[in-house]
């Protein structure tokens, strides 16, 4: 999990690349890099919503930087999402591997610029 943050966060926020800046601010979230997390979500709120899914997308983002500084809640909102997809797939449940979504991983490192 550790790597994934850290190649998204190391992508550059562009304006029109709403699903850089989502999935940059859930990985941090859930690294617990709050700062970077609240800068991704923000970049993902500055683009215009162009359909429907969009907004449910951004409303998205605001559930989750009302709770960005609870990593557990943050863990729980992505197990949840997980969870619904499965179910909606008609795919069985997830089963969370040790060290993925569970255990306390070391603090994101930023890349270097």
């Amino acid at each position: 999990m550790e790597a994934v943050a850290n190649h998204l966060i190391a992508q550059p926020v562009r304006l029109g690349w709403f699903w850089e800046s989502w999935h940059a601010g859930v990985a941090a979230a859930l690294m617990g890099d709050v700062p970077v997390a609240q800068n991704r979500f923000a970049a993902a709120l500055k683009d215009e919503p162009v359909a429907p899914w969009m907004d449910d997308a951004q409303r998205s983002v605001r559930e989750l930087l009302q709770m960005v500084q609870d990593r557990k809640a943050v863990r729980s909102w992505a197990l949840e999402r997980i969870a619904a997809c499965r179910q909606s797939l008609g795919l069985p449940p997830f089963q969370p591997l040790d060290g993925v979504l569970i255990s306390e991983l070391p603090e994101i490192t930023q890349p270097k610029q």
